[in-house]
């Protein structure tokens, strides 16, 4: 497609999500900064449409797509880069992909482990997300390094969620009901929603945040 068309499309899952306006802020300064205009497109089956992108390269609509998506099978990745447009995901990897973007994410679980360990939490909880997704199985791993290292499995717990308010808010209610001695004291949320549930969850079962529970997430959200 021709390099000088100006525009960019960005595709999120929920492009209401509140994860990802730091992103996104960041995204628009950048495509502003180069005369580019960007297009914000809602990812769903239909909109990921091979035979779509090979049309918007032989009309040339756009120069390239940015595609935070996690849950996408890696041939549709190697479909759509191959429609002559080029395919970046953010936040995970594709071994198809040219290119992705994404955080050091284990490093910021053992990160967080750390700073919850260092504060004297002995039982930390990890609420995840769907487990086939890239960035949660990077999360996951290092948080499993992290606890091992600091020799601290027998407070460890994996909490099966999806990423979501809701899904977060009932998978840690069971945690949240036990007694005490056995209660979680610290959890690392695998997102924002995730993180946004865990207080609500807590909120819920009387549990004051940080003096009964702490919840470290990721991205710097305030």
């Amino acid at each position: 497609c021709s390099s000088d068309l100006g525009t960019i499309a960005l595709y999120l899952p929920d492009p209401q999500n509140l994860g990802w306006a730091e992103m996104l802020g960041s995204i628009q300064a950048t495509t502003a900064a180069s005369d580019h205009l960007l297009a914000i497109a809602e990812v769903r089956t239909s909109s990921l449409d091979p035979d779509l992108f090979r049309r918007y390269a032989q009309e040339a609509r756009v120069d390239g797509v940015l595609l935070a998506a996690g849950l996408l099978d890696d041939e549709l990745i190697a479909r759509l880069g191959s429609c002559g447009i080029p395919v970046i995901p953010i936040g995970s990897r594709y071994p198809s992909a040219i290119a992705s973007v994404t955080m050091q994410d284990e490093l910021g679980s053992r990160l967080a482990v750390d700073h919850l360990a260092g504060l004297g939490h002995r039982r930390i909880a990890f609420m995840s997300g769907i487990g086939r997704a890239d960035v949660v199985r990077r999360r996951e791993r290092g948080y499993l390094g992290a606890i091992a290292a600091r020799d601290l499995d027998a407070g460890a717990e994996i909490v099966a969620g999806e990423g979501t308010y809701e899904s977060s808010r009932a998978a840690v209610r069971p945690l949240l009901v036990r007694d005490r001695a056995r209660r979680p004291t610290a959890v690392i949320a695998v997102n924002l929603m995730s993180a946004l549930g865990l207080l609500a969850a807590a909120s819920e079962h009387g549990l004051h945040v940080p003096h009964d529970l702490s919840i470290v997430t990721f991205d710097d959200h305030p």
